[in-house]
């Protein structure tokens, strides 16, 4: 089965474990991003981190994937970082995330991180399945702040997702097929 990880936010270091065994890792050390496919946006390396610029003139979001093959239950883990506002203020509508599972638009499992939703942080998991949708909210009261890194972990076992910021657990046993 082929999945690809999609993110929306600067990313310090990375890494996809099946059974306590890392498949894929990246820091961005080396000053590249090897393996890595710009979908959309402009994306580089600086100081360690992959980065997208938000000043994309294309469009309102950057998308980069790495692809990798698993058959069996998983974790994603990623250090992420909202460096600055897509829209010059933290309000409604401004979210960075990252895809764990992603097939096309129709079969994917992403979390993003909201800094403020109408006064509030929060973490959003989707999950869409063979073209359904399920929406899973979550209000962070630890805030999600412009420039600071979090710790997002995402592990699939038994056919379920759970989702840990900060490791606060903000998702618990979501049923998914994929």
């Amino acid at each position: 089965m082929k999945k690809i990880l999609v993110f929306i936010i600067t990313i310090f270091a990375f890494s996809i474990l099946v059974s306590a065994t890392t498949i894929i890792f990246d820091n961005f050390n080396n000053g590249n991003a090897d393996n890595w496919k710009v979908v959309e946006g402009i994306w580089y390396v600086q100081n360690g981190t992959y980065n997208t610029d938000i000043n994309n003139p294309i469009s309102h979001y950057s998308q980069t994937i790495r692809t990798f093959s698993v058959s069996s239950d998983y974790e994603t883990l990623a250090d992420l970082r909202i460096k600055e506002s897509l829209r010059g203020s933290i309000s409604g509508g401004d979210h960075q995330g990252i895809c764990t599972y992603y097939t096309d638009e129709s079969n994917n499992i992403c979390v993003s991180l909201h800094p403020l939703e109408f006064g509030v942080s929060k973490v959003y998991l989707w999950v869409y399945e063979n073209g359904n949708y399920s929406q899973h909210e979550f209000v962070y009261s630890n805030g999600i702040s412009l420039g600071t890194w979090y710790k997002v972990k995402i592990s699939i076992s038994n056919n379920l997702i759970n989702v840990y910021v900060n490791n606060i657990q903000t998702h618990n046993d979501v049923p998914t097929s994929l």
